[in-house]
């Protein structure tokens, strides 16, 4: 029994799925990138940590530094127990929401407004090497919910991007010492080693600055050994690891209802329209002689700034769609969501040409439509509803998907509930839910 060893249990899908995380993110970040980030050390982090608030402050901003980020919009907090109910100053929804929460045991990863928080239970820093896995797996979600703008939350690309970071010792160390009633993570021991061992493969030098002991190495061997006799070229056609669809659910509501961009004009916007159109264009300048420059500039600022709102919109759903149709290479044989995609381009397209059109109008001194810079918006609301209901109904009513997107679709719901602009779609929708 002495010289006994226990193969790797890895089947060929969870394999399949590692590899597939691993090239999506050396494609999605940049190869370059990916070979740049250097395994990280605990004891670079250890020198003058005593386990303070203020500790765990520099301890956030190194990592910061480490993965790049250099945004002053992400920032940490802290708070003394796990949140389990509903935030209503915050208005945290629940874990499908990508652009408000993301709960895990020990942090969680939060967007208000523009600004995004990470907070860190206060037990978690009684250990160095947890708050410091903790903190980079909430920075991960950061830069692919935040910076990449991915439409999908997987909970396992989030950790193997951990290691890609070069955080991987920290996921060793909490896992060499783990303690029952602690979650380390989203991926087994051997999901764990085998992404180190691709990394080392990859990068073609050793990624581990402490030497790994018992279990650990032998999984690690077992690793590269199983990776040396592999072929890597491009991310691999994947059975989907869990249905899209409700996170794009998601992804779309929050445009229709402005959360993920405000689409509202400032409160001052049509006053001043009106005095443009009745007294400045018509030539009563009157009392407002002065102020005719600074209104006619106001009006200018506003109508630009909502034409980067539309050019917004238009990176993030590019962004969007082509995360979704890299990770999920089925996709790009289902014209489903290209013709969703093509939709969306063409109308916000639609919308910059009604922006223009507006502009000239303004210039050339006619009769400005206000209603050129909203009626685009409605007519995308009006088209993407079947796509919504298409895709709910090729769900398994049973399933947890077909939940998922269900909830994710609440809020557009109460909204048109509260307008009362329920179409006939959407009653239908309240009689089958009930609602």
């Amino acid at each position: 029994m002495f010289g006994f060893k226990k193969k790797v249990s890895l089947s060929d899908s969870k394999i399949n799925y590692l590899n597939h995380s691993l090239l999506y993110l050396n494609q999605l970040l940049g190869e370059s990138v990916v070979d740049g980030f250097e395994t990280q050390k605990m004891s670079s982090f250890s020198v003058g940590y005593n386990h303070s608030k203020e500790d765990a402050i520099q301890v956030f901003k190194k990592i910061k530094a480490l993965m790049n980020i250099e945004e002053d919009s992400v920032s940490i907090d802290f708070f003394w127990e796990k949140p389990v109910k509903q935030n209503n100053e915050l208005q945290i929804l629940s874990t499908n929401d990508l652009f408000k929460l993301e709960t895990l045991t020990l942090g969680t990863y939060q967007k208000k407004e523009e600004h995004y928080i990470v907070n860190i239970e206060m037990s978690v820093l009684k250990k160095l090497d947890l708050l410091v896995y903790t903190i980079v797996h909430e920075l991960s979600h950061y830069i692919l919910l935040g910076q990449k703008k991915l439409v999908f939350n997987d909970e396992q690309l989030t950790d193997i991007l951990t290691f890609v970071l070069g955080f991987g010792e920290f996921w060793i160390s909490l896992n060499t010492n783990k303690q029952q009633d602690t979650k380390n993570g989203y991926l087994t021991i051997e999901e764990g080693m085998y992404v180190m061992a691709w990394l080392q493969s990859f990068k073609k030098t050793a990624v581990l600055h402490e030497n790994l002991t018992g279990r650990m190495q032998q999984i690690f061997k077992q690793c590269l050994s199983i990776i040396e006799k592999t072929d890597f070229e491009k991310p691999i056609a994947l059975k989907y690891a869990f249905n899209i669809f409700p996170d794009l659910i998601n992804f779309i509501v929050k445009f229709l209802i402005n959360e993920a961009i405000d689409y509202g004009f400032s409160d001052q916007f049509h006053p001043n329209t009106f005095l443009y159109e009745t007294q400045l264009k018509n030539g009563r300048i009157g009392q407002f002689k002065k102020s005719r420059k600074k209104l006619v500039q106001t009006m200018i600022d506003e109508i630009e700034a909502h034409r980067n709102k539309n050019l917004l919109e238009l990176k993030y759903v590019q962004q969007a769609f082509s995360s979704m149709i890299t990770y999920h290479v089925g996709y790009k044989q289902d014209p489903f969501y290209d013709n969703m995609k093509a939709l969306w381009e063409e109308n916000i397209q639609e919308r910059l040409t009604d922006i223009d059109q507006y502009v000239e109008d303004f210039n050339k001194n006619r009769k400005l439509a206000f209603e050129l810079l909203k009626r685009k918006r409605n007519e995308f609301e009006e088209a993407i509803l079947p796509f919504l209901f298409v895709g709910i109904k090729q769900l398994d009513q049973s399933s947890k998907a077909y939940e998922n997107a269900c909830i994710n679709l609440e809020p557009y719901i109460r909204r048109k509930q509260r307008d009362k602009e329920v179409t006939k779609e959407l009653l239908a929708y309240l009689k089958e839910k009930n609602l």
